[in-house]
């Protein structure tokens, strides 16, 4: 995860538990000690919401600052050492991951930087508009390794009876195409981000 300025593209940071090249084992090591060190200078404790009502001990980083605000849930909880998940939620973050995803960028963004259509789950429930699957396209990374990126997205809220409709069609534990005329219309935008850095 990046600010506007740079730092080390999430791309490149690796698993932090398998077995790396040194360049990367190195840019994941910076990265994360870069992290550790601004957050201890501007934590609150708080109970971190992970789905479905369950919450886990953590701290959040920028708590009044709705713009640089994460959530944070350590591996370490003691030491505040090692992020176990970063969480951003919201309509607008300064912090992005590569190639620049943030809370706000539209599903017709997200197809433009993986070239190509995704797969996400039906919306209406805690797990609802989470991308399940870059379908082999250029941000394939960010599924399925360490850290493993889940992106959330919320259509937006139109009281007219045409979005209610599309709206219920993508409704639901299921999973549909990005591609489909209801999620084209609905263009929804990611709303939460998490980064979860847990090996799998």
């Amino acid at each position: 995860m990046q600010t506007r300025a740079r730092t080390p593209p999430q791309k490149n940071s690796g698993s932090l538990r398998r077995r790396e090249t040194q360049q990367t084992s190195t840019q994941t090591h910076h990265l994360l000690t870069w992290f550790a060190a601004l957050a201890k200078r501007n934590l609150r404790a708080a109970e971190i919401n992970i789905g479905e009502g369950v919450t886990m001990r953590g701290d959040v980083l920028f708590p009044d600052d709705s713009i640089r605000r994460v959530e944070i849930v350590w591996i370490d909880v003691k030491s505040r050492a090692r992020p176990a998940r970063l969480q951003l939620s919201g309509s607008r973050s300064l912090w992005t991951i590569a190639p620049g995803i943030s809370l706000g960028t539209s599903l017709r963004e997200i197809e433009r930087y993986n070239g190509g259509p995704v797969t996400l789950t039906g919306f209406g429930w805690d797990f609802g508009g989470v991308i399940t699957n870059f379908r082999g396209g250029r941000l394939v990374h960010l599924k399925g390794r360490t850290p493993n990126v889940f992106l959330q997205l919320h259509p937006s809220v139109h009281p007219d009876d045409r979005a209610q409709q599309l709206r219920a069609s993508v409704q639901g534990d299921h999973e549909f195409g990005s591609e489909i005329a209801a999620m084209q219309s609905l263009n929804p935008r990611v709303h939460q981000i998490i980064i979860s850095y847990e090996a799998r």
